[in-house]
């Protein structure tokens, strides 16, 4: 799906960027030059990169700065090569994807190609200019080299861009399912707690009917017991009388 977007837009970013054949062509006289100093070039840029402490905690490993070094030189001898095709597209997604992996952020990447243009401006310039060329060529050497900055960089942030919006998808789904179990959880709770209302409002029957069945039962005991008081107090005035008719 990436390489599509590539092949469909990449002759779109050229035009926009003005980068054409003539552009190409002074890149690729220039790649003598720069794989003469590739180590020079390679080893300013990562000199500059441990001197801060986010880059150097990627670099501690010396298995990894050894490779990235000489893949760092692969990546400027391509960007000098003289073919901006696909195949290069792809090439420059890829670093992008490999950076997102490991963790260096945008802000990183593109204060790496100002790095560049420090180390590279100078020399192209130097060299163009004791071969005797022009302000006009020096500059347009320099812009071509600018055009493939550019398009590094657009191709490597769209990788970003893209990691940063399947992140963000992945997230919104993950807070959908959540959501949707929160709703099921919820439905649940309030049929418990209606059933348990149901239950409280039958108990709550239950104990008023028993209370009032228990009132009424203290009621006729209180009136059994007066009856009872009654009926023996009335006994005794006749017993008297029945004892005195005796004698």
């Amino acid at each position: 799906q990436t390489a599509g977007t590539i092949r469909a837009s990449l002759a779109e970013r050229l035009a926009y960027l003005r980068f054409d054949q003539a552009d190409a062509d002074l890149l690729y006289s220039l790649q003598p030059l720069v794989q003469q100093h590739a180590d020079e070039i390679v080893r300013a840029f990562y000199e500059h990169l441990i001197a801060f402490d986010t880059t150097r905690d990627l670099l501690r490993d010396e298995a990894v700065m050894t490779r990235l070094v000489e893949v760092q030189k692969v990546y400027l001898g391509e960007m000098f090569g003289g073919i901006y095709d696909e195949r290069y597209a792809e090439r420059r997604v890829a670093v992008g994807r490999t950076h997102d992996r490991v963790g260096l952020e945008p802000s990183w990447y593109l204060g790496a190609y100002h790095l560049y243009q420090r180390v590279l401006f100078p020399l192209v310039t130097e060299h163009l200019v004791s071969r005797g060329a022009g302000q006009g060529e020096v500059n347009d050497s320099l812009l071509a080299i600018t055009k493939a900055m550019t398009l590094d960089i657009d191709l490597a942030l769209e990788t970003y861009f893209g990691a940063y919006s399947e992140a963000l998808r992945a997230e919104k789904e993950r807070l959908e399912v959540l959501t949707d179990e929160l709703q099921g959880s919820n439905a649940a709770l309030n049929d418990l707690t209606e059933r348990l209302e149901d239950r409280v409002r039958e108990r709550t029957s239950e104990l008023l009917d028993s209370e009032g069945k228990l009132r009424q039962a203290e009621k006729l005991a209180t009136i059994g017991k007066m009856t009872s008081m009654m009926a023996h107090e009335i006994r005794n005035p006749l017993s008297s009388v029945l004892l005195n008719l005796e004698l």
